[in-house]
């Protein structure tokens, strides 16, 4: 769930030295499977929560992001 959001104005981006252009307003809203985006340029900051379903699953990330919780912890 979006906690805030910013709309883009103006931006810079390259890859590999190429100019990937300025942000600009879609004529046409694309779609990601069900979801539309929206046509202009949205930064929206949030979270999100998922049931895992599997306990082995469960294991394996609660041990793959051990490290990232204590980081945020002692940045705190």
């Amino acid at each position: 769930m979006p906690q805030r959001t910013c709309r883009v104005t103006d931006s810079l981006a390259t890859l590999d030295g190429h100019d990937l252009g300025r942000p600009a307003r879609l004529t046409e809203n694309p779609v990601i499977g069900d979801v539309a985006p929206p046509a202009r340029g949205v930064l929206a900051v949030g979270r999100a929560v998922r049931r895992i379903r599997d306990p082995a699953d469960q294991v394996r990330i609660r041990a793959a992001t051990a490290g990232t919780a204590a980081a945020r912890r002692d940045a705190a």
